[in-house]
């Protein structure tokens, strides 16, 4: 007797609501909740020899934050992720659901997941790309662009609206191996962890789910972030273009180690940050359900 194939999850207009709305607000919280670990982590990967020294460790990095520019300097930017990634998210979990359900119709295995959440990566990123460029010319030490609306001119009036998306090629080169290490991990948590359509449900068990899921795809992808800040906060006179001249760059100036600058700080930010989306995204679905 052959055994029955597992239920296929069904995706219907409610519950595409409910994953774009679920996302939207795990978007907001992940981005903003643990901003300030954010901009260490940039801090710590511009490859100066006085970054290097000043910014050596979290601790160190926010005692500098601070005493340089006050209790907000460590949120100079949050402003620009509030607006992006509410949209950015709620599409990225929607794409990834509907995905998901489909493609569970046609195969098994992990890596469906992984497929899923790459693609779903290439929507999220045409809108968080430029966004994050924003955000990452605030985070720099004695950066000149104060209100996000002045970096947002300045940019366009001296570099263009290319500038905004500079770093794409590299953002999708590391995002995709990102989320689809990310969704992978996750899911198989979920699998081991999690009891299936919210039976008896643990927010705990999405939370450590997430954790470990970020923490393992951010310290990967380390490298290819080191690469995207410096393309991200570089300035026009002294310009690098693409993703193979970064890499030449960030060795030049680092060498190997070069390449897991901050990597400490992306790794404790990526657990973090995951552990508070998936445990929101989920918390928010069990709640609307």
């Amino acid at each position: 007797m052959s055994k029955p194939a597992p239920p296929v999850p069904v995706h219907n207009e409610a519950e595409s609501s409910t994953n774009f709305i679920s996302g939207s607000v795990a978007g907001i919280m992940e981005n903003c909740f643990f901003y300030p670990l954010d901009t260490v982590k940039t801090r710590m990967q511009i490859l100066s020899s006085k970054s290097r020294d000043v910014y050596s460790s979290i601790p160190r990095s926010l005692y500098h934050l601070v005493r340089e520019g006050g209790i907000r300097a460590p949120y100079r930017g949050v402003g620009i992720m509030l607006i992006g990634c509410g949209p950015a998210h709620g599409s990225y979990f929607w794409t990834y659901e509907f995905l998901k359900t489909h493609a569970l119709k046609q195969s098994e295995g992990q890596f469906v997941y992984g497929i899923c959440g790459s693609i779903a990566t290439l929507v999220h990123d045409s809108i968080m790309v430029p966004c994050d460029t924003i955000k990452q010319r605030r985070q720099m030490q004695n950066s000149r662009y104060h209100p996000n609306w002045h970096c947002i001119a300045s940019m366009l009036r001296e570099e263009g609206v290319r500038a905004f998306y500079r770093s794409y090629t590299t953002q999708m080169t590391m995002n995709v191996p990102y989320q689809a290490i990310q969704f992978t991990v996750y899911e198989l948590c979920c699998a081991t962890f999690v009891k299936p359509d919210y039976q008896d449900y643990s927010l705990l068990s999405h939370m450590g789910s997430g954790a470990l899921a970020g923490g393992v795809a951010g310290f990967v992808t380390t490298p290819l972030d080191v690469c995207k800040t410096l393309l991200n906060t570089q300035h026009h006179k002294d310009r690098v273009i693409g993703l193979r001249n970064s890499i030449k760059t960030v060795y030049r100036l680092g060498g190997a180690k070069g390449f897991f600058q901050g990597a400490t700080a992306r790794t404790t930010y990526m657990m973090a940050s995951a552990a508070i989306c998936w445990g929101t995204y989920e918390s928010m679905k069990y709640l609307l359900k």
